[in-house]
Formats: structure tokens, sequence, C-alpha cells
């Protein structure tokens, strides 16, 4: 009975090691498509911040085209998440952009037009 009772803090310890384990896989795992999202808007912004730096403003339809195909890998990993709706994601990301003050929103010749930010 003593040399069962030695063994009990390993199956104990054992126990604790594999409920951590399977705690931070399930988080892990409820938060993978709320990241795949950051991911994805977040490489959006970086392309169109990109685009109008080389030009002077561009309206919401050249920036749509610029992210129609736009698709997004975490690191490490085989998932792959894209943009299947353009219009819903750049109505989406620019409103973003605009309260994020990265971009500006102004009115020309009857369009709305974007614009970089000065720094």
């Amino acid at each position: 009975m003593k040399e069962i009772l030695s063994y009990l803090p390993y199956v104990l310890m054992f126990t604790a090691a594999t409920m951590i384990i399977y705690g931070w896989g399930l988080v892990r795992s409820q938060r993978t498509a709320k990241d795949d999202t950051k991911l994805l808007y977040s490489k959006g912004a970086a392309k169109i911040k990109k685009a109008l730096r080389q030009s002077e403003g561009m309206t919401r339809f050249e920036l749509r085209e610029l992210i129609k195909n736009l698709k997004a890998t975490p690191a490490f990993s085989r998932r792959t998440i894209a943009v299947t709706n353009p219009d819903e994601f750049i109505d989406l990301l620019l409103p973003y952009m605009v309260t994020q003050k990265e971009i500006t929103e102004i009115r020309e010749n009857g369009k709305n037009v974007y614009r970089l930010n000065k720094k």
C-alpha cells in the first residue's frame, strides 16, 4: 500500500500537466479565426497604405480592386484566409482606417477619394 501511495504525486502532476496543455490548445483553437481575420485586415491595410503612398489619391473602387485577391497565411501554418467578398471587406476596412487616422476621406468631383495622412 505504501508503494502505491508513493506514485500518487506523479500521477497528480501528470494530470495537472495534461489539463494545462489541453486548456492551452482549447483557447488557441478558439482564437484562431479572430487571429486570422486580424492578419487579413492588417495585410489589407498595409497594401492600401502602400498604394496610397505611390498615388495622390484613390477611390473606393480602385482600392477594392487592390484587395480583391488578397490572401494571408499565418506563420508556420498551412491555413490560408482570403478575401471572398471584396465589397464587404473594403466597407469594413476603410472606415476603420479613417477612424485610426491612417487615411483621410475627401470629396472631390462628386467622388470620395482616400489619401494617406501625413505624419
